[in-house]
């Protein structure tokens, strides 16, 4: 069996050791949280942190995290690509989740394009599938086209039934951002989503044509599109760019944005005043849909 195999006969109490025992615990209080507790933030925040932090190479640390520096994991192995726990400020999703459990229209299928060490979509499908009306109806998958997620997060995934698209093979521009292709995404059909997404989390490229690229592939297919580092200094030319033009362009439909920031969070010379660190951006599909955005 190769290094980076799972076996498939493990379960998750085998697969989630160490470093993802808090994953594993969080995720067992989640399936047994009362419905209402889903809301509670403070609640939420406690439990980002039981997950524990990313610490991948220059993400790591306190002048990333600030306060929440302590609930950052051990260092990871440089020779593998397997990432752990989640890249969030924990307030900041918490408030996402605990408004995501209350929209008036529940979330039946999710689609996540960017997922890293699937982590956060755990989360985000925990949260959503608690509150779906009818979780027998309830699909979700990640889109990526590079696996970094651990046997333990592959194990919890597909326990939910969450879906993994690789999108590897997908055509791509000699720049790497994927070519726009006809609506919709591949990987919708590809799992047995219906034609419409009712969430669609975009966190993947985060080059400006890579944003703009993702958007147009999934815009026509999603009801609603969260976006990660809408609020970031070191994608103030990228992703908060394109969520300024985003939302510019959608003045007539709710739009939330989830911006807490920690004491502590250092200064780099691409943090401008008005932004600070990560932020998560949520916005609802207004009537006649998603409109192209264009940007240089």
């Amino acid at each position: 069996m190769r290094k980076d195999a799972c076996d498939p006969d493990l379960s998750a109490d085998q697969l989630c050791r160490g470093e993802e025992a808090g994953l594993l615990r969080v995720v067992h209080v989640l399936q047994q949280l009362p419905s209402a507790s889903l809301k509670n933030r403070t609640l939420l925040a406690e439990l980002v942190r039981a997950v524990g932090l990313s610490n991948t190479g220059s993400f790591g640390g306190s002048r990333f995290y600030g306060s929440e520096q302590r609930y950052v994991l051990g260092p990871e192995d440089p020779s593998s690509r397997v990432r752990y726990g989640v890249c969030q400020l924990p307030e900041q999703l918490a408030d996402a989740l605990a408004t995501l459990a209350s929209l008036d229209k529940r979330i039946h299928t999710f689609a996540e394009v960017g997922t890293a060490g699937g982590v956060t979509a755990i989360l985000i499908v925990l949260v959503l599938r608690r509150v779906a009306r009818e979780i027998s109806l309830f699909k979700s998958l990640s889109v990526d086209i590079l696996d970094q997620r651990s046997c333990c997060a592959k194990r919890l995934q597909l326990d939910l039934g969450h879906g993994y698209y690789d999108s590897s093979a997908l055509p791509r521009t000699k720049r790497g951002a994927a070519v726009d292709m006809q609506h919709p995404h591949p990987a919708i059909s590809s799992l047995g989503l219906a034609t419409r997404v009712d969430l669609c989390f975009i966190d993947g490229d985060h080059r400006l044509a890579g944003v703009l690229s993702d958007y147009e592939q999934w815009r026509g297919a999603c009801n609603y599109l969260l976006f990660h580092d809408v609020f970031d200094g070191f994608q103030s030319e990228t992703v908060v760019r394109f969520w300024r033009a985003l939302v510019q362009a959608h003045n007539d439909t709710l739009v939330w944005e989830f911006t807490q920031q920690v004491p502590g969070l250092g200064k780099t010379h691409r943090t401008r005043d008005d932004v600070g660190r990560l932020g998560l951006g949520l916005i609802r599909r207004p009537r006649g849909g998603f409109r192209s955005i264009t940007l240089h």
